[in-house]
């Protein structure tokens, strides 16, 4: 018993996941960790994906202005931060029981 309770310890300092949850993951496809349930309160999140890649935002005279293209009216402005990124869910993999 405590050279398994060792061997999870070290999965988990390496991996982020103890050794049940690679198990778990494996079975159902999905990401699933004791770490993010004590971060969110989702054994299992589902995986998203943030594009901030298109998104070009500048300062006006009395706010921000964003475009999905770079500097549209051409007057050489330098871009500021984006705004919220899209964000969209990875479809997951199958799991042990998935056909």
């Amino acid at each position: 018993m405590p050279s398994l309770i060792g061997a999870d310890i070290i999965t988990l300092n390496a991996t982020k996941k103890t050794i049940g949850d690679h198990i778990v993951s494996a079975a159902t496809g999905r990401d699933c960790s004791v770490i993010s349930f004590t971060e969110t309160g989702d054994y299992c999140p589902d995986k998203v994906v943030v594009d901030r890649s298109r998104v070009y935002c500048y300062r006006t005279l009395a706010d921000v202005e964003c475009h999905h293209i770079p500097d549209p009216y051409k007057n050489g402005h330098t871009a500021l931060a984006s705004p919220p990124p899209d964000i969209r869910t990875v479809p997951r993999r199958k799991g042990w029981f998935d056909e």
